[in-house]
């Protein structure tokens, strides 16, 4: 593990990426890697269901309370945090994702909506000043929920964008979004690799929509494991 997140960080630093991540190779999915570390949810061992494409994930029982026994992800963030000098991402998965890869229940309605910006201005209230808080959304009607999203106050907000040709990012600009922004400029969910002249422009319709001063270049939901294997470089800013 340590070899392979070394190796990660050596290869964003040769790329001349600005903030790092850790490669997450200690991690099976986003949602499974946390809950065998809390007490409430049971792993099933055959209980596979399809994500997208041909990948599998197997969603957690919720049973009882949700209780952290111990740090989860503070061993590998710490080590790969102190093999750069440059800021180094640490990827959390939300409460609401939890709840809903588990359950499948919607935000939408009645109070949920309100339930779940509490919940994750709850997970975040500890964090010092220096910490910049990012907050990832893909495939959503984004402009239906300005508010709550804006209720975040995340500092970033980083989300999908390559398939609507930065479309959304209008809405978040005619509404006055007053934090930074991430768009998505490379579809990690298809096959194809965009060339140089398509991810250019791309950036220059976000740059066109939202200003180059609070924005911020990602791939559109993070690199995903490829090909089987476990190798995940989530969201890196460029």
């Amino acid at each position: 593990m340590r070899n392979e997140i070394e190796a990660c960080i050596r290869e964003q630093e040769e790329l001349g990426l600005d903030v790092l991540v850790h490669g997450e190779f200690e991690r099976t999915d986003m949602v499974e890697y946390f809950g065998e570390q809390l007490d409430g949810f049971f792993t099933t061992a055959n209980g596979w269901v399809q994500s997208y494409g041909s990948r599998c994930v197997k969603p957690r029982v919720l049973y009882g309370d949700v209780v952290r026994r111990e740090p989860m992800t503070v061993e590998w963030a710490s080590f790969a945090a102190g093999l750069t000098d440059r800021p180094v991402k640490g990827m959390l998965t939300g409460p609401v994702t939890m709840l809903q890869w588990a359950a499948a229940p919607s935000c939408r309605p009645g109070g949920l909506l309100a339930w779940a910006t509490e919940a994750f201005r709850l997970a975040t209230s500890s964090v010092p000043d220096q910490i910049q808080i990012h907050t990832h959304m893909c495939y959503a009607e984004f402009g239906e929920i300005i508010g709550a999203i804006v209720d975040l106050d995340a500092d970033v907000i980083s989300m999908e964008a390559s398939r609507s040709q930065m479309e959304l990012l209008d809405g978040f600009a005619s509404r006055g979004y007053p934090n930074e922004i991430g768009p998505g400029i490379w579809d990690i969910h298809s096959p194809r690799v965009p060339g140089d002249a398509e991810l250019d422009d791309l950036l220059a319709r976000a740059v066109e929509a939202f200003g180059a001063d609070r924005l911020w270049v990602n791939p559109t939901a993070g690199s995903r494991p490829a090909g089987g294997t476990r190798h995940a470089k989530h969201s890196p800013a460029w």
